[in-house]
């Protein structure tokens, strides 16, 4: 450390926190207001302050990718549920895409930062596999009127996808070997795992990039609003 007596305050005024956390470079704070009203990323480095609006109260709704490029962001917009995608290094939004879920519990990314997986609470079984773009990968829907999914996990390689239900059963689906689904007594702990389809290609015939969204990013307001202040 070349300055161990460095100190920093930081103050959100009547805005108010609940939760506060690092980025992957460890050069920010995010810091979550009073009812999410929004989330505030104050630079150590630069003392530039930017604020996402929109966060959506969840167990988990805020997801970097391993190499710290990309963060996902669950939001609530007029009742829908949705989610953003912003660049660590100026914040700025990239993608922005609406979900299936009914009420979006948590989200994760895959190893490779190329998909992006939803849930939905546990009143409500559903898991969703989107792509970087916001292109529907594949989805999971087991049973209804039941307690839904309990945790999700990727496997290393980000080609299978674990998720825990609270039936003490697991829906599983071999497409090769058996039935679309089938449920498997595991005990209190049920698992299940679901092969991720990937796109042979994600490049047109012009060898651009191909992107497919949802929503148009021009018809959404600025999430993202910065100035800059003195940190003391």
């Amino acid at each position: 450390m070349e300055h161990p007596d460095w100190r920093c305050k930081v103050d959100e005024g009547s805005a108010g926190l609940v939760a506060s956390r690092w980025s992957p470079d460890g050069r920010h704070i995010l810091n979550t207001s009073d009812f999410q009203l929004r989330i505030t990323v104050w630079s150590l480095s630069s003392k530039a302050v930017s604020y996402i609006r929109y966060p959506k109260a969840c167990a988990q709704g805020v997801d970097f990718t391993r190499n710290g490029r990309f963060m996902a962001l669950a939001e609530c917009r007029d009742g829908t549920d949705c989610v953003s995608i912003f660049s660590c290094g100026d914040w700025q939004l990239r993608q922005h895409f609406k979900v299936e879920t009914e009420d979006l519990e948590g989200l994760a990314w895959s190893p490779s930062g190329s998909e992006l997986c939803v849930w939905d609470s546990a009143l409500q079984y559903g898991v969703y596999v989107y792509s970087w773009e916001g292109r529907p990968l594949c989805r999971l829907r087991a049973y209804s009127w039941a307690l839904g999914v309990r945790c999700v996990a990727w496997n290393p390689a980000g080609s299978v996808l674990a998720a825990g239900s609270y039936d003490q059963k697991s829906p599983r689906r071999d497409p090769e070997n058996g039935p679309p689904w089938s449920h498997t007594e595991v005990g209190s702990r049920a698992i299940v795992a679901v092969g991720i389809p990937r796109p042979s290609s994600t490049h047109d015939e012009n060898g651009k990039p191909s992107v497919t969204l949802t929503e148009n990013l021009t018809s959404i307001p600025p999430l993202v609003h910065s100035r800059r202040e003195n940190l003391e």
